[in-house]
């Protein structure tokens, strides 16, 4: 149950700025006796460059006052405030007769700029503040000294006289007698994003993507694509789609949407484009990198930054697959998968049963083929309205996203996180109980993730594993979709499949829904071993609980790398736009860099995961 309670009359109110008051004081007098007075001993801690130029967190009373302790001298945290340009004081009564929550957007300053948050605090007769937080988020959200370039307000032919505005924006996106600060390397929703809040932060940068025309990364999807998350969940900061928008929006719609984006904001944006990697100079702090261009030249580009925002390796997994080689039928990628109806009257094999796998076997079913999928491991499979309980927030359009946004990104911190999937795995199994008995009497095996985690933990452990339902499954149940276990495979023949039992199963082609390569195979191929060992793992969950090396700085100077679906680049390009924005005008303290301090990613485990 919630209630938004008068914000001028309600104590709780009150209460808020005593607590932040509260909190202004240990940050000012560095005492660790005031901290421990303001956060119950569950509690969590999670900072997106505010306090650690990094994305840490923190579990605990005693290791969020470590983490904050460590980084206070070099940042200065000041004059904590309520956000008014945010809601304020909403009461949640978690339970009859428990304790009250409640919810205080703040905003605070450090030494190099402006910064923001969110805590979460529970009503405590024994605090001095009548409060104390369960959860602490803070965020890094301006630059001192370095104000954002819009909105804008002057006239183009006062400033830029006599020049057309076509070949101004030609000359500025071609970057020929000069190199961009930051190089992005992929087309994507995080690259698009990532340079649209580089230009409002003056950061020159270029987008270079191998496909011939913006949007392609989704365009060339297979065609009966539609995203498979709400229409809430999918906006685009500075430019949100027109309610005129289906709920659900077809691959070919979203990938236009890319082309107005990048036209509307002027991203300078190279298609054709394919990046060839290159190498870093310590002692001039840049890359020296290779482009291969649509006319044939190679262009080299030395920026101070390249940020990887290809969404992944995008190096097809190919399995190796007992007498697969054998097989003389057809034999796809689900990367290079078109449309079902190139299967009419056909035999195929779909390898793999997350969400790419479900769809092309639906696909191919609704066009007049026959579809069966090879499963090895359980899948997570949840009802597409089940799926929209984990972030119903988003789903009326009636709150602005950038809270919804935020609140998310507060609960973040591991420990709450996987109780919290957890939690939320027990309700969607129950509700997809009839769903999931039916899916397993037609031979499917269905899991609920490690730990019974379900498929939001399963998709930040390894970017899949899951489908949301949205018509495959009743196929299934109906025996329209056939579905075939690995372990009743003996082996590949030249025609089809052979069961153990010595049945054999004739196709004419076989789809691998397989997923791709890491995308440290990439680094390796761009930037060579060394980089590659020296950036480590990418993705699942690191040290602190943290993803590893995505959105925050790596190991690597000056490379950035950027992974994860389109609300995940909505929450944190403009954090990772503004720590790139403080590397280049170098208002990242020193000892912040160096390997040891509390701010960096710790090396050693010290979160179960």
């Amino acid at each position: 149950m919630t209630s938004t309670l008068d914000a001028t009359t309600d104590p709780a109110l009150d209460g808020a700025r005593l607590w932040l008051a509260a909190l202004d004081e240990a940050f000012a007098t560095r005492d660790r006796g005031r901290f421990e007075a303001l956060f119950l001993e569950e509690s969590f801690y999670r900072d997106l460059g505010a306090l650690t130029w990094n994305f840490r967190q923190a579990a605990g009373r005693g290791a969020l006052i470590d983490l904050i302790l460590g980084c206070v001298d070099g940042t200065a945290p000041r004059n904590f405030r309520v956000d008014d340009g945010k809601p304020t004081a909403p009461v949640i009564t978690q339970e009859e007769g428990g304790p009250r929550v409640l919810e205080v957007f703040l905003a605070f300053e450090v030494d190099a700029g402006t910064a923001d948050g969110l805590a979460y605090l529970v009503e405590d007769a024994t605090a001095a503040t009548g409060w104390r937080a369960v959860n602490l988020l803070t965020r890094i959200d301006g630059l001192r000294d370095h104000a954002p370039h819009w909105p804008r307000r002057d006239r183009f032919d006062d400033t830029h006289p006599d020049v057309r505005w076509s070949e101004y924006r030609a000359g500025e996106s071609s970057f020929t007698d000069s190199d961009p600060d930051v190089l992005l390397v992929g087309g994507g929703q995080f690259g698009v994003m990532m340079a649209a809040h580089l230009n409002r932060l003056g950061v020159p940068n270029v987008v270079v993507d191998k496909h011939e025309r913006v949007g392609d990364t989704w365009r060339k999807r297979y065609e009966s694509l539609l995203l498979h998350q709400p229409h809430g969940m999918l906006y685009f900061p500075f430019l949100k789609f027109p309610d005129s928008y289906p709920e659900y929006i077809p691959k070919d719609k979203f990938a236009n949407w890319f082309e107005a984006y990048v036209e509307a904001l002027d991203i300078n944006f190279w298609t054709s484009s394919v990046f060839q990697g290159g190498s870093y100079d310590e002692a001039s702090g840049r890359w020296t990198v290779r482009i291969a261009r649509a006319d044939g030249s190679v262009r080299e580009l030395r920026p101070r930054h390249v940020v990887l925002t290809t969404g992944g390796s995008q190096k097809p997994r190919v399995p190796d697959i007992a007498g697969l080689a054998e097989f003389t039928g057809e034999v796809v990628h689900s990367s290079k998968f078109v449309d079902g109806r190139h299967y009419t009257g056909k035999n195929v094999l779909v390898v793999g049963t997350g969400t790419s796998g479900h769809d092309i076997a639906l696909d191919i079913h609704k066009h007049g083929g026959t579809s069966k999928i090879l499963q090895r491991s359980p899948a997570i499979v949840l009802d597409i309205e089940t799926a929209n309980l984990s972030y119903a927030p988003y789903n009326p359009r009636d709150i602005p996203v950038e809270l919804i946004d935020i609140r998310f990104m507060s609960g973040m911190v591991y420990p709450q996180l996987k109780q919290n999937f957890i939690a939320q795995t027990k309700i969607g199994d129950e509700i997809d109980r009839e769903l999931h008995d039916k899916l397993r009497a037609a031979g499917m095996k269905i899991g609920s993730g490690p730990e019974d985690t379900g498929f939001f933990y399963s998709y930040f452990l390894t970017g899949g594993g899951y489908y949301l339902d949205v018509g495959a499954s009743q196929r299934i149940i109906d025996g329209d979709i056939g579905v075939i276990q690995t372990d009743d495979v003996e082996t590949f023949t030249a025609t089809g499949l052979r069961l153990r039992n010595g049945d054999e199963v004739p196709l004419d082609a076989v789809v691998l829904a397989t997923g791709y390569e890491p995308i440290e195979t990439a680094i390796e191929e761009w930037f060579g071993t060394e980089v590659r060992d020296r950036v480590g793992t990418v993705w699942g969950f690191g040290t602190d609980g943290e993803i590893n090396n995505v959105w925050k700085p790596t190991p690597q100077d000056g490379l950035w790398i950027m992974l994860g679906a389109v609300a995940q680049a909505r929450w944190y390009t403009p954090t990772t736009s503004l720590l790139i924005k403080a590397y280049i005008e170098n208002l990242v303290p020193r000892e912040f860099l160096a390997e040891g301090h509390p701010s960096r990613t710790p090396k050693e485990q010290i979160v179960e995961i």
